[in-house]
């Protein structure tokens, strides 16, 4: 043993002299990693401050909104992810079209797809924005009247509109997310998390003090993301990057083709994902009342730091593949997915047990009584995460390379009988129906598939060269 770590200090030392720029890389495999360690650093400071506003914002708002305003709240947010598809795969297509061009070199190609993108976004958030709006009243008559009070659908319905509102203006410019991956700036992207997490903590506190109320609360969290946005926005086109500026004279027609031949592909994946990670929440508000929806959604939070680490290899690993694939570099794809395979394990078993076997404890302490689940809910949920951390390895790979078909197929699929089989076992078996449910269903009907069609992708890359 002590002759192994006497042969691991020195290459240790070589990468900790390469991640804080005392060496340079020798070639361009070792930028990527270098990319993907300051990536990861970054993302690490960014989601344990994350962590540390949820430990605080969480208890501030379930004790300023009650169980069911809170439970209000959390549901409106899944309603907001689950818009999120409406973008119809655009910004994952511009991803892989931008981290192309970037391995190209290509700054008048990368201009045309991020303007072409942009302004397809403005003219969809405008087209969207009038009929959501219109119905956000029955929207809100819809997640609440089960089993909430009438005092509460008055109090949603405004915050169900200001919500939609807001994720509209803020439809194009949450582009910006994909250009810095596809740079591999993810550095910079995670910088913005960290203001928009401090900003949402201080928007809950202003709300809490001045007792501003659920829709002021909506306005202010996601009115925090949508300012960030904004100026990065102004600094990167404006300053840093000026040839990424959206221009409409940089607009190509025959760009929304290609960016459609994709985005559609990802539309169906990106839809399979927000049903069997968000649909969740909105069965249980409708069945079981929206105080339900709280130790779920603070069970799921939970378990999901248990597998933080692997959910930053995917942000970073996604433009490298893609700008790897463009080198023609398929020794180092190949090795970076069973590394990050091994480390999907690695990092993520060790503290879901902890947060399993301490779960309720942690939670009654960290947002009280209200918020704590039955211990067979953490269980579920620490196979649910796992399998999810799991599968994002084969996910990324398919992502990058734009192999995508084969989990449009078996993806519908899945999210169709998750669906079902929620709505059937949650009037039996409750919150505990709805997340097996989605184990049953995504294990049988995704998980081997996944893996099989990342095989094959491996497989065929030397065609690539």
């Amino acid at each position: 043993m002590k002759s192994l770590l006497l042969s691991l200090l020195p290459r240790f030392r070589y990468w900790t002299d390469i991640t804080i720029g005392r060496t340079a890389p020798a070639n361009e495999g070792q930028r990527r990693y270098q990319r993907i360690i300051h990536s990861t650093l970054s993302a690490t400071i960014a989601r344990g401050l994350n962590l540390f506003v949820g430990f605080i914002s969480v208890p501030l708002a379930v004790g300023y909104l009650g169980r069911e305003r809170y439970g209000i709240w959390v549901t409106i947010s899944s309603l907001l992810v689950l818009l999120t598809f409406s973008d119809f795969g655009v910004g994952s297509s511009l991803l892989n079209a931008v981290a192309d061009a970037y391995g190209r070199d290509d700054r008048r190609q990368t201009q045309r797809f991020i303007a072409t993108a942009f302004w397809m976004l403005v003219v969809a958030a405008i087209v969207l924005w009038i009929p959501f709006a219109a119905a956000s009243h029955w929207i809100a008559t819809q997640l609440f009247s089960e089993k909430g009070t009438s005092s509460l659908i008055f109090e949603a319905a405004p915050a169900v509109l200001a919500a939609i509102t807001v994720f509209f203006v803020n439809f194009p410019l949450s582009l910006l997310p994909a250009v810095l991956s596809a740079h591999q700036q993810n550095v910079i992207a995670n910088i913005c998390a960290m203001i928009t997490s401090i900003g949402n903590l201080i928007a809950i506190i202003v709300v809490v003090v001045l007792k501003g109320g659920l829709v002021w609360l909506v306005l202010g969290y996601t009115g925090c993301g949508l300012l960030v946005n904004a100026i990065t926005w102004v600094w990167l086109a404006g300053y840093a990057k000026p040839w990424l500026r959206p221009s409409v004279g940089a607009v190509d027609p025959s760009i929304m083709h290609d960016l459609f031949r994709a985005g559609w592909r990802f539309f169906v994946i990106s839809v399979f994902w927000v049903v069997n990670l968000q649909t969740d929440n909105l069965i249980i508000s409708h069945f079981l009342g929206p105080g339900s929806v709280t130790p779920y959604s603070i069970s799921y939070r939970l378990l999901s730091y248990a597998v933080i680490f692997q959910s930053f290899g995917v942000a970073a690993l996604w433009p490298a593949y893609g700008e790897a694939k463009a080198r023609n570099d398929t020794g180092w794809i190949r090795r970076t997915f069973k590394a990050n395979l091994l480390f999907s394990f690695v990092s993520s078993i060790p503290l879901t047990i902890v947060f399993v076997v301490f779960g309720q404890k942690i939670i009654q302490l960290w947002a009280g009584d209200a918020a704590v689940p039955q211990f067979s809910l953490l269980v579920w949920m620490a196979i649910w995460n796992l399998m999810l951390a799991i599968m994002s390895v084969a996910n990324c790979l398919l992502y990058a390379l734009g192999r995508l078909t084969g989990m449009t197929i078996y993806g519908t699929i899945t999210a169709a009988v998750n669906v079902v089989l929620s709505v059937a076992l949650v009037r039996r078996w409750g919150v505990n129906g709805v997340v097996f449910s989605s184990i049953l269903a995504t294990g049988l009907l995704s998980f081997l598939p996944i893996f099989v069609d990342a095989k094959r992708a491996l497989q065929k890359l030397p065609s690539l060269a």
